[in-house]
């Protein structure tokens, strides 16, 4: 059944002379149409004044009524009330429909919408919801391998649910055009159909949450949380310095971009500091010895070392030791007769100790 603008009227429609018929008969149908304006809620083209919200014009796409500019046209939210609400702003159309810069639908940039009016009422058109663009035909469409899922894009957000309920969110960034009112994402930026200078990176930020596994990730760092294998990994910076902490073992692991390694065993109580795999380490065991391997030297720098518990004596200097040694004569009164010797010949020895090192015995 035709309606008399055209369009097709369902068979379920009660015929006349029902209650029920008279406005149903004219609700003029839904439109296909694209966005070709944008009235903010401060622009002089807004008239809703006592509850403002974004309006815009629309062209209808096909039909009969093809052409038609549909004004200050109001979008159905999927959220409404006095504490929930939602808001979409849609993507206008940026090249002109006629004359010399005409552009087909296909190669517009505009949002598809669709349009019908309350109770037949033509001055309040409703946006029911959104069509795909043909500029975006290759990015829907799930397979039945895909299965159930939620897929959208937005100012270069991506948020994906699977059909196992793992979630996935990233946001690609891009370039935002000041007089169109639209964000172009940085993997669209330089297409023919949006020409616009490309950032100086594409920057990409992702938050993934899959089974037992939570995942937040930025150009420069990464956060791993395993809660199968109990184990959290960072890598911060562009140098990549690492933590890690492994709850099985109950150890924490901090490494450099150099290779120097912090590890925190828990079982062991063992603290390890090694600087180049190894071959310069100090290890901390929980029974009280400290073990400190060096692939040249061990250098203490302090005005007092003490080795051992209650040190008292001062560690002999060898090298001193020995000149004195060396140098070291014993003046006799006669050859023939042993007696007591008198004060050397050499000076005494006064130099030979430690000032600054100390042992128990």
């Amino acid at each position: 059944m035709k309606r008399y603008d055209g369009s097709i009227q369902s068979a379920n429609i009660p015929a006349k002379g029902t209650l029920s018929s008279l406005k149903v008969e004219t609700d003029y149908g839904i439109y296909r149409c694209m966005i070709i304006a944008v009235n903010f809620v401060d622009d002089e083209e807004n008239f809703t004044f006592e509850n403002p919200q974004v309006t815009y014009d629309a062209i209808i796409l096909g039909g009969r009524k093809e052409g038609q500019i549909l004004t200050n046209v109001r979008a159905m939210n999927h959220l409404g009330g006095q504490y929930n609400y939602h808001e979409r702003i849609f993507r206008k159309a940026t090249d002109d429909f006629s004359g010399n810069k005409k552009k087909l639908i296909k190669e517009q940039k505009g949002d598809i919408v669709y349009i019908s009016f309350v109770n037949g009422d033509t001055s309040l058109p409703i946006i029911l919801g959104a069509g795909v663009s043909p500029l975006d035909k290759d990015e829907t469409g799930a397979t039945k391998e895909d299965g159930a899922i939620l897929k959208q894009e937005f100012n270069g957000v991506n948020q994906f649910i699977n059909k196992e309920g793992e979630f996935e969110l990233i946001r690609k960034g891009g370039v935002y055009k000041e007089d169109a009112h639209y964000f172009v994402p940085s993997d669209r930026v330089g297409e023919e159909t949006d020409a616009v200078e490309k950032p100086e990176f594409d920057f990409l930020s992702k938050i993934q949450m899959k089974e037992k596994l939570f995942i937040i990730e930025d150009p420069k760092s990464k956060l791993t949380l395993d809660l199968e294998n109990e184990n959290f990994k960072a890598e911060i910076g562009e140098k990549k310095t690492l933590l890690e902490i492994d709850g099985k073992s109950d150890a924490v692991f901090i490494k450099t971009s150099t290779g120097t390694l912090i590890t925190m065993e828990g079982e062991s109580g063992e603290i390890i500091l090694d600087s180049d795999g190894g071959t310069n380490k100090i290890t901390i065991k929980k029974s009280g010895e400290i073990e400190i391997m060096a692939a040249t030297k061990v250098k203490i720098n302090s005005p007092l070392v003490d080795v051992g518990e209650n040190a008292a004596y001062s560690v002999t200097l060898f090298e001193n030791l020995l000149t004195e040694f060396a140098n070291h004569t014993h003046h006799y009164i006669n050859v023939n007769v042993p007696s007591v010797s008198g004060p050397p010949v050499a000076p005494l020895i006064s130099l030979v100790g430690s000032v600054s090192v100390k042992s128990k015995d």
